[in-house]
């Protein structure tokens, strides 16, 4: 018998669980250090691969950090080149990885940020317990002229290697994994382990003063995925050259005397029942600025529905939109598409994260996270989408661009010979939107209760669907 989840409970190591088996991340905790960063090489190498970069527009190529002396392959893969082996940089608050340095350094997140500003000024005062907003790019740790990638950069590197559902295969190193855990190294990129799950590369995006986006490459599975991670904990770092990708470079700007210059407002009408919904485009995304309220009712295997009105109250739907199980949100029952076939059972392992339509209206989807994660990104911070009413006293948000994230509250259906069970909680309090991947984007009262929640198949939460590109 399963647990129904906690409202809001930001479960990122449950979150890694179904994503990729990781139950404990504590092994990779260090002590904070004051202490200044030292200008001196490591004593230790770094690894590298004899693989071929088939797959790479440029191979041979090589940079040196200046502040060590030490050398690194690179890579071209698309229209990023990337370092082709983890830095190897010393400083504070990083050690190696299983007393060797073969395969670079770990960090912690403010250490990868250079949250001293010792190299850069963007990323200081970022790191634990501290939610900042930077400027991107950010050098971080960096060398000159090369930056800490992004969530955005990682997903385009993703959607360039073909996407999430083999991105560990064709990036991993064709040695140096456990028996049968190598990758094709297609592209270059030669990632190796650094921890007993995988390898976890930071980007310069936190999610909330404790929790940063990452690229995971999983060890026992092909698919890789942009995840979360402790700030406190430490990672590899790949940088990546030059400015910040295109998708980002508006980062900072979105602002202008009239607050609006890059968000254009808008409506859409569903065809299939004729009702019209308010949309928001910010920067290049155009967003549903309201909670889908389509009555999907597929039944499942074990539930008569599969989307609720908060209370069962049809007044609520018109107030906040339908709670979907994930199944419902997805249309495991493929009365619309194909792309959500067969995702209505607790299968961790189905799930890629690719754009689908699921219950979405013709011509939108359900958002993938990188696609979530680059809303975020552009975005000051989660507290300026959420609606400048219907909050708990004191937690109403600015609504800076209008995407109007509203308190919806959570659904939880669960029977079975042990339980009957049907809760309706978390009014005023908060939302959560599906997404394709292993997760659901959580907005709560304070900065505390947002991040992620881990996938449950018997917890409803509301939908936003996205424009097809």
């Amino acid at each position: 018998m399963r647990t129904l989840k906690k409202y809001l409970s930001v479960a990122i190591f449950a979150l890694f669980a179904a994503c990729s088996g990781d139950d404990s991340a504590s092994s990779n905790e260090v002590e904070s250090s004051d202490a200044p960063y030292s200008l001196e090489a490591s004593s230790s190498s770094v690894g590298s691969s004899s693989s071929s970069s088939e797959e790479s527009s440029s191979s041979g190529m090589f940079v040196v950090d200046e502040r060590d002396g030490q050398v690194y392959r690179t890579v071209v893969i698309g229209d990023q080149e990337w370092m082709a082996e983890n830095l190897n940089y010393d400083a504070p608050n990083s050690r190696c990885v299983n007393d060797s340095c073969k395969y670079g350094r770990a960090y912690t997140w403010g250490s990868a940020m250079d949250s001293m500003g010792v190299f850069s000024r963007n990323g200081e005062g970022c790191g634990q317990g501290l939610d900042c907003t930077p400027a991107y790019p950010v050098q971080g740790l960096c060398m000159k002229g090369w930056h800490l990638p992004d969530s955005s950069e990682f997903a385009r590197l993703l959607l360039t290697v073909g996407g999430d559902a083999t991105a560990s295969f064709v990036l991993k190193a064709e040695n140096g994994w456990p028996e049968g855990e190598n990758g094709s190294d297609k592209y270059g990129f030669s990632a190796f382990p650094t921890n007993s799950f995988g390898t976890y590369f930071w980007s310069s995006v936190g999610t909330t003063d404790r929790y940063a986006y990452i690229l995971l490459l999983q060890d026992k599975y092909d698919n890789g995925n942009i995840s979360f991670d402790y700030k406190k904990l430490v990672n590899s770092i790949r940088c990546v050259k030059g400015a910040a990708s295109g998708d980002t470079s508006f980062i900072g700007k979105l602002r202008s005397p009239s607050g609006k210059q890059y968000v254009t407002f808008g409506t859409m009408t569903d065809e299939r029942d004729g009702q019209t919904y308010k949309t928001v485009k910010i920067n290049a995304q155009t967003w549903m600025a309201e909670n889908l309220n389509y009555a999907y009712l597929q039944p499942t295997e074990d539930l008569d529905s599969s989307s609720w009105c908060y209370d069962n109250d049809p007044e609520n739907c018109k107030k906040y939109g339908r709670l979907y199980l994930w199944s419902a949100a997805m249309d495991s029952a493929t009365s619309f598409s194909d792309g959500g076939k067969g995702h209505g059972t607790f299968d961790m392992y189905s799930r890629e994260n690719v754009p689908t339509r699921g219950v979405c209206p013709d011509g939108w989807h359900i958002p993938t996270v990188p696609e979530i994660a680059e809303l975020i990104q552009v975005v000051e911070n989660k507290d300026s989408l959420k609606s400048s009413t219907g909050w708990g006293d004191g937690y109403n948000g600015s609504d800076h661009y209008g995407f109007n994230a509203i308190p919806t509250g959570f659904h939880s259906e669960f029977h079975d010979e042990f339980m009957d069970s049907s809760v309706y909680w978390g009014e005023f309090k908060g939302t959560a939107f599906w997404s394709t991947g292993c997760s659901s984007v959580a907005i709560g009262e304070t900065a505390d209760s947002d991040g992620f929640v881990y996938w449950d198949e018997y917890v409803a939460y509301s939908v936003r669907c996205i424009k097809d590109e």
